[in-house]
């Protein structure tokens, strides 16, 4: 059976002038593109994250060593944009080469699987400014098609996490809780292997 293709980002190699080409690239791509329909992730504030990167790399490299963080910081949140609308392009395209190409993007080798998805990193607890709910979101993780998230209020018990709700993207809004109750919350993604491993998990009370 053929391999599934897949997208090849190559975030790591990548220049901000190249990650800062690549956003303006799945802007023009994906817009008007009958293979992906709306909603779409967030491309122009893709590129908008993109040129101020660029702005404080070019401070940064002028001698401004202070804006070190902040590039640095502002590159990763591109990456996390840039990840998400390959999951999105992936998740889509369902495999077909030529749907991802339509975007511009490059395929991942098939000597080059993606394999068993790593847990998802950074998993943390918002509020949301409403009563009995709390947004609950981790780092996406490249190549997940989806994600599902467990809660309980007694994490010591491994027989007590239960999940409540699936979603294709990292980041769900948890409602109906009790407030003042402490919910515990971890996050796995699902790819075309499987699932990953369970976050570390992440705490807060509700309002």
């Amino acid at each position: 059976m053929e391999r599934r293709a897949k997208v090849n980002l190559g975030l790591k190699k990548k220049t901000p002038e190249e990650k800062l080409k690549l956003a303006q690239l799945l802007a023009k791509k994906l817009d008007n593109n009958l293979y992906f329909p709306p909603p779409h992730p967030p491309l122009v504030p893709a590129v908008v994250m993109a040129n101020n990167m660029i702005s404080a790399y070019k401070e940064f490299l002028s001698g401004n060593k202070e804006v070190k963080q902040v590039y640095k910081q502002r590159e990763k949140q591109l990456d996390e944009m840039l990840i998400n609308i390959a999951n999105y392009i992936e998740y889509h395209a369902k495999g077909n080469a030529e749907i991802i190409k339509s975007t511009g993007l490059e395929l991942k080798g098939r000597n080059e699987p993606i394999g068993k998805l790593a847990a998802p990193t950074q998993c943390r607890v918002r509020l949301t400014g409403n009563q009995g709910e709390l947004l609950v979101k981790s780092k996406p993780v490249y190549g997940a098609k989806a994600y599902l998230i467990q809660i309980t209020e007694t994490p010591e018990n491994s027989h007590s996490w239960r999940i409540i709700e699936g979603s294709t993207r990292a980041r769900f809004i948890i409602k109906n809780l009790i407030s003042g109750n402490k919910y515990y919350f971890r996050i796995a993604a699902i790819g075309g292997s499987g699932m990953s491993e369970w976050s570390d998990y992440a705490a807060k009370e509700a309002p």
